[in-house]
């Protein structure tokens, strides 16, 4: 079996989120499919189905295919003339069926984020709103190294997620993560001087916020090598 993602530009964090979301897709979740390969350009990852096992999942039902288009699984194959399009299935079709997505479940991925981290992350911004008018904020667990979504928006460099996020939900721009690392660290570390001035002159986070190592954000700029943030803080301070 072939489960094909229509991207380039994935990552090892890709592959293991995809290793455990298929076989959940499947709704196998306690499966241990083995994984076989994956396949350059395009994210291909190969499968070996044992035969008893196939005979129980194919043909697939619309229920299976719309689940594993929902994780963004956009063609599976199986043998060389079983071949499912699960493109035909609509963003707002996935987002409205009968999928039962749990995003405080740490299955969908090795490194315990959620899929709102991810969402956050990518820039996502339909992703983000459905999955908190749906689960809620509060509902989610926090992710690697106790991160916040506004810390992933913030590293991501996704200036209109992180004023969703605090806006529309009200959520502290000012939240560390376990080493009190906030959102205006994250950002200055990566460069994104728009969301550090968004964080300063919007929100009031002050400039000279220290994590537990009285590291701020000043230092995190000069360690990624940005001179503008830079400059923009020591004319703040």
């Amino acid at each position: 079996m072939i489960a094909k993602v229509d991207r380039d530009d994935y990552t090892l964090d890709d592959i293991f989120f995809f290793r455990r979301a298929i076989p959940k897709g499947l709704d196998i979740p306690e499966y241990d499919l083995h994984f076989r390969s994956v396949h350059l350009s395009s994210l291909c990852l190969g499968y070996l189905i044992p035969e008893y096992l196939y005979s129980l999942l194919f043909p697939l039902t619309t229920k299976l295919q719309k689940q594993l288009a929902s994780i963004g699984i956009t063609e599976l194959t199986c043998g060389e003339d079983e071949t499912y399009n699960l493109r035909k299935f609509s963003k707002e079709e996935v987002k409205h069926s009968s999928t039962d997505i749990d995003i405080c479940d740490p299955l969908w991925y090795e490194n315990t984020s959620t899929p709102l981290h991810e969402a956050a992350w990518r820039g996502l911004k339909d992703e983000v709103q459905w999955l908190l008018n749906k689960f809620g904020y509060s509902t989610y667990h926090r992710g690697l190294h106790g991160w916040t979504p506004l810390h992933s928006a913030s590293y991501g460099g996704h200036i209109e997620i992180l004023q969703l996020l605090i806006h529309e939900y009200g959520i502290d721009p000012n939240e560390g993560d376990d080493n009190s690392v906030s959102s205006i660290h994250m950002a200055s570390y990566k460069g994104h001087l728009s969301i550090v001035q968004y964080l300063v002159d919007t929100c009031d986070v002050p400039p000279d916020q220290p994590d537990n190592s009285n590291n701020t954000a000043l230092l995190y700029s000069a360690m990624g090598g940005h001179s503008d943030l830079v400059e923009f803080f020591i004319e703040r301070n």
